[in-house]
């Protein structure tokens, strides 16, 4: 885990972030630890440490004391690991791309970034204040169970990538043959066409990536163009 960049925090925030040599990290035997800390919104340059479930393990205490500092910008950490984050258990077992309504998940997830941008859109049609997020678990061995979710935009560039599968199973527990790196979507299904007529059975796939700054080409979704 490396830490360098500055990165500033507002309030209602939740971050990991490597604690400092307080006072109050000494006694509790915390310093240089990786642990949550979410920022007062109700009392300016305060926050509080939360413990494994995510709940407050402290009183409300000065950030300068957990390792933050302030500048004119605000106040920000050279020692961050990890921002948006929350105890959420279920989330990991879920698909990444998720809906969020006032900071918090509102849907299981997908493993499909268009199906999430839609229905994020649509919720924004209706007048509901709802964000597209990506969801990982942090690794941060003490704190299982916790994930970080990271805010996209509705039009990252969609990459895509075409392939035909052919089998004579009809459960698909065997493929036959597989041909990959089709051009157009419309070559993959004349493709499956094929294969469908060689072996009984046919799909053509549309495979779909995105990339963010941290997750080059993320695999963002397969979707069966055609099943014969």
């Amino acid at each position: 885990m490396t830490f360098s960049q500055r990165i500033y925090v507002q309030s209602g925030d939740t971050v990991f972030v490597r604690l400092g040599a307080s006072e109050m990290c000494m006694t509790m035997g915390l310093v240089g630890k990786v642990r949550p800390v979410t920022i007062s919104e109700h009392r300016a340059g305060f926050g509080n440490l939360l413990g494994p479930t995510g709940h407050p393990s402290t009183m409300p205490s000065p950030l300068g004391w957990m390792g933050f500092y302030h500048d004119q910008h605000g106040w920000y950490s050279h020692d961050i690991a990890a921002t948006h984050v929350a105890c959420d258990p279920t989330a990991a077992a879920q698909g990444p791309f998720c809906c969020y309504t006032e900071g918090r998940r509102t849907d299981d997830g997908t493993r499909h970034y268009e199906t999430a941008r839609d229905a994020v859109q649509h919720a924004r049609d209706t007048g509901t204040h709802a964000e597209l997020r990506y969801v990982e678990t942090t690794g941060i061995a003490d704190y299982p169970g916790w994930v970080t979710s990271t805010p996209l935009p509705l039009d990252l560039k969609i990459h895509e990538q075409f392939s035909a599968q052919g089998t004579n199973s009809p459960t698909w527990t065997t493929v036959n043959c597989a041909v990959v790196d089709i051009a157009t979507a419309i070559q993959a299904e004349a493709t499956a066409a094929r294969l469908a007529k060689h072996y009984g059975h046919g799909r053509a796939y549309r495979d779909t990536f995105v990339s963010l700054p941290t997750h080059p080409n993320l695999y963002a979704g397969r979707y069966t163009l055609l099943d014969l």
